[in-house]
């Protein structure tokens, strides 16, 4: 998945100013003309809160798998003394921010910039012990191993493993994250596979086993090829774009399986159900009063192959029914755009798993949310939200629950049965008490810039535990009671 985490999914927060410098490639333009003086900007930290000074922090495009790493265009900057970088002169698109410290301490994070010469302000960033991936790759027809005629690619980081006699891949020194490993041969009788998402957590050498490499079908057809490809010219025809069909879409294995654009679209037409291959659909515009509202077919539906779609900031305020007819869509950010009311056919997208509707104007969440009992992270920061309702408590496996710039006066006493939570952002609210029950939770919580000024001696004492400004701090640090300074009271 992309950048959900939609994990594809982004925060924004605090503004330093230092350099940085082209090393090599073209500039990282993200497929717009938008280009000025606007900052990514950002922080390292160590674990136990000191500034991480002198680190390397590399920015990259989000771009398609390849093996040619060594084109690979980035920025570099290094921290100063305080852990700040930034970068300067960018375009809207999907980025990848890479850091690490020559010791082994690493952290990656993924982000959408919007362009339009705004600033996008990262929360801090923590460098922990960084991990190790491993796997076997196998050809589907033999148990004899591929050895050195296949290899895997970790494209985030621009890296390529080499398999060795018994067809085993490894990488070192990769920062805690989500990845997908891309496997090929070049052997052409097989085809290209994505392993399943994985986490890598610090320190920990991660096992994604064993990978058998199916064969080309035979029956493959180029008329398939030809469909999709006509199906993204017709994209592109329906909102007067110019660009090349290459440069929105990725081809895997002779069809169609990526389409990302950076810019203003004002319909997606029909012949999108024509891609039945498409896995995801990204979609990045500037956020605008002058745009037309984005409209999207129902045949949308026919795509049955879709996992994510990113559709941010193009005044989108309905969906089609269809949606909920995708039976491996597992990822969704419709982050700010215009929904005054939470769109109804998302709660039967039951096989969500990342939901981000942030920076949309709805003021509640459907009572039937517990539909989405699937849902590891939820989003709906920078919107009108009063209230949530008890069933939330029903999420059982979310673990991110960022609900922070609303309008929100309490919590749920139910939220204390939600004991599969790690994150909870709920800064600038109007929250004037927690209930007793949150004490149940082991996670980190940013409670800044609300109203908690007389909460119990319990509730107090867990915040001092448990406050994490911007959600990026050591799990293991001291007692903190910050979070009472970042309070407004009478």
């Amino acid at each position: 998945m992309k950048n959900l985490s939609l994990t594809l999914f982004v925060s924004v927060l605090l503004l330093i100013s230092t350099n940085c410098s082209n090393v090599s490639g073209p500039d990282l333009a993200g497929g717009t003309d938008d280009h000025g003086n606007a900052l990514i900007a950002g922080k390292l930290v160590y674990p136990d809160g000191t500034p991480a000074a002198s680190a390397r922090v590399e920015l990259s495009i989000e771009s398609e798998p390849t093996l040619n790493t060594s084109n690979k265009s980035f920025l570099i900057d290094s921290t100063d003394q305080y852990g700040n970088f930034s970068f300067s002169g960018l375009a809207a698109g999907n980025y990848i921010v890479n850091s690490f410290d020559g010791r082994n301490n690493g952290s990656i994070r993924f982000c959408q910039y919007a362009g339009n010469n705004t600033n996008l302000m990262l929360p801090a960033d923590t460098l922990k012990t960084m991990g190790v991936i491993k796997g076997r790759l196998i050809p589907q027809d033999s148990n004899t191993a591929f050895s050195r005629n296949a290899y895997a690619v970790l494209w985030h980081l621009g890296r390529v493993a080499y398999l060795n006699d018994n067809g085993d891949f490894i990488f070192t020194s990769i920062p805690a994250g989500n990845y997908q490993v891309r496997c090929q041969s070049s052997d052409k009788r097989y085809l290209v596979l994505d392993s399943d998402p994985f986490i890598v957590a610090p320190a920990c050498t991660t096992l994604i086993g064993e990978i058998q490499l199916p064969l080309l079908a035979n029956n493959i057809s180029d008329s398939l090829y030809r469909a999709d490809t006509l199906a993204v010219r017709a994209l592109l025809d329906s909102n007067g774009i110019l660009k090349s069909i290459k440069d929105v879409s990725w081809v895997l294995n002779g069809r169609v399986t990526y389409i990302q654009y950076n810019g203003n679209l004002k319909v997606i037409p029909a012949s999108i159900g024509n891609l039945t291959a498409l896995t995801y659909f990204g979609a990045f515009g500037t956020k605008s009063t002058t745009i037309n509202r984005l409209r999207i077919s129902e045949e949308i539906g026919k795509c049955k192959a879709l996992q994510v779609i990113e559709i941010s900031q193009m005044n989108l305020d309905s969906l089609p029914e269809t949606l909920k007819s995708l039976p491996v869509l597992h990822g969704i950010n419709f982050s700010g755009n215009k929904f005054k009311m939470w769109p109804e056919v998302l709660t039967n997208c039951i096989n969500l798993k990342e939901l981000n509707l942030s920076d949309n104007f709805f003021d509640s969440l459907p009572a039937n949310i517990e539909n989405l009992s699937q849902l590891i992270l939820l989003n709906v920061s920078f919107n009108k939200l009063r209230q949530l309702p008890q069933n939330i408590s029903k999420l059982s496996r979310l673990q991110t629950l960022k609900i922070s710039s609303n309008s929100l006066g309490s919590l749920p006493d139910s939220i204390g049965q939600m004991t599969a939570l790690k994150e909870v952002s709920v800064r600038l609210n109007q929250i004037t008490s927690i209930p007793l029950s949150i004490t149940k939770l082991n996670c980190n919580i940013d409670v800044a810039y609300n109203h908690l000024c007389n909460v119990s001696d319990t509730v107090n004492t867990w915040l001092n535990n448990h406050y994490c400004p911007y959600l990026s701090c050591n799990p293991d640090r001291a007692t903190d009671s910050s979070w009472k300074l970042m309070q407004t009271c009478p």
